[in-house]
């Protein structure tokens, strides 16, 4: 009988030991300790998140969580972004920042909550790993988790949209400050870049300004203020010659979705008004008085009358009819030189009728052809043959002449020939 109360005995001694063993003190995570529930709530006609999503780069989004204790009251709640403690300054509970991740839970919510939550998401271009975490006072822990895309976002997001303020075809005067209104809204994402394009061409920054801040590169960020919208002046140096100049505005967000407005800038000089006449030049062997003429008021002259500016060199001792040489040369201290555009620096576009004002006068001097041929007697210098579209510039002192041959009129029956003129000083 003793030995079977002996066995009884120690058979509840060793039960008594390995029940022991088992840890149901606070945070221990006993067999018989329930955690807590963490769950996203599905809400009709929301934007709550439940599962992965994309989302805009630094967009926010928001999910509803609800925890339900189980054993233990609720005590913290944990934002992690791959596994990282969130930044409290980049999500809100309920509206209203959080005081600290892990944040405490107080008073009835310690039983269960339900938790409206709004992040703002990674600025980068990646997917990131956002996990919602309760754990009660013993330790246990249950969270959600979703994946937030920022990768694909914005593909095939609509573009900006770019207006010119105005018709669109502009005159203003060369190598000046020219303003003109530009017009930018947002499409699908803010609006980050400005280029401008002068011809197909960058637009050297530093003849640009956006409102009074000056271009520091081209293409130029906008300002943060005016990313969603923007009506605001571009200031442009205009190119220092006389033509018209295509401009493209292009405004691009940061995805490279893009949209461009263009317009025109028609550039003249500025300055004294010239004065425009016609004159003829005849052939200096004609009738007395007619071998010169006077650039100032287009009056026939003879070839050494002190009125003149240009004669004609005459005829050589050919045929009758064939013998008028067709070339000029400068008189009375004028000197006279040919233009060719294209070379010697003149504009490729220059044309006679781009001479507007008196001020042009002496720069196409600079870029004129001296006289190659000698005269006659070799004493002084005279043009090549003369043909209609000729264009020259003589000089006389501080007077400037430009003149355009518009007819060559040859008579061979007689030396009525002459040189039809325009002229401009």
């Amino acid at each position: 009988m003793k030995r079977i109360l002996f066995s009884f005995i120690a058979i509840a001694s060793l039960s008594l030991i390995f029940s022991s063993c088992e840890d149901d003190t606070p945070g221990g995570g006993g067999i018989f300790d329930q955690g807590p529930t963490v769950t996203f709530e599905s809400v009709p006609d929301s934007n709550f998140l439940t599962d992965n999503a994309d989302v805009e780069p630094g967009s926010t989004f928001s999910v509803r969580i609800n925890a339900v204790k189980g054993d233990s009251e609720l005590n913290t709640f944990t934002l992690t972004v791959d596994g990282v403690n969130a930044d409290i300054s980049t999500y809100v509970i309920n509206g209203n920042p959080p005081g600290a991740n892990p944040a405490l839970i107080f008073d009835a919510e310690r039983d269960g909550l339900t938790w409206d939550i709004t992040v703002t998401a990674q600025s980068e271009l990646d997917i990131r790993d956002y996990v919602f975490s309760i754990t009660d006072d013993n330790g246990n822990s249950d969270s959600a988790s979703l994946l937030i895309s920022t990768e694909t976002a914005s593909a095939g997001d609509g573009p900006p949209v770019v207006n010119i303020g105005g018709s669109g075809e502009f005159t203003a005067s060369a190598n000046s400050f020219y303003s003109f209104r530009v017009l930018g809204a947002t499409g699908d994402n803010e609006i980050s870049i400005m280029t401008i394009l002068e011809d197909g061409d960058i637009v050297d920054p530093s003849r640009l300004s956006y409102d009074e801040t000056p271009f520091d590169a081209n293409p130029f960020f906008i300002p943060a203020e005016d990313r969603n919208s923007f009506s605001t002046d571009i200031v442009i140096l205009t190119p220092n010659e006389t033509a018209t100049f295509n401009y493209e505005v292009i405004l691009a967000d940061d995805f490279g979705n893009e949209n461009s407005a263009f317009f025109s800038i028609t550039t003249g000089p500025t300055g004294e008004v010239v004065t425009l006449l016609e004159g003829v030049l005849f052939n200096a062997a004609g009738p007395v008085g007619t071998g010169g003429l006077d650039l100032e008021t287009g009056m026939s002259t003879g070839s050494s009358d002190p009125l003149a500016e240009i004669r004609d060199e005459g005829i050589d001792d050919s045929a009758y009819d064939i013998n008028w040489i067709k070339r000029i040369a400068g008189v009375n201290g004028t000197e006279i030189r040919s233009l060719f555009p294209g070379q010697n620096g003149l504009s490729e576009n220059f044309t006679f009728t781009s001479i507007e004002v008196q001020e042009q006068l002496p720069d196409l001097w600079g870029n004129a052809f001296q006289f190659q041929n000698s005269s006659t007697n070799g004493d002084y210098m005279v043009s090549f043959i003369v043909e209609v579209g000729d264009m020259f510039i003589a000089q006389k002192g501080d007077t400037y002449y430009s003149f355009r041959v518009i007819e060559v009129n040859d008579t061979p029956a007689d030396n009525g020939d002459n040189y039809v003129l325009d002229i401009k000083f």
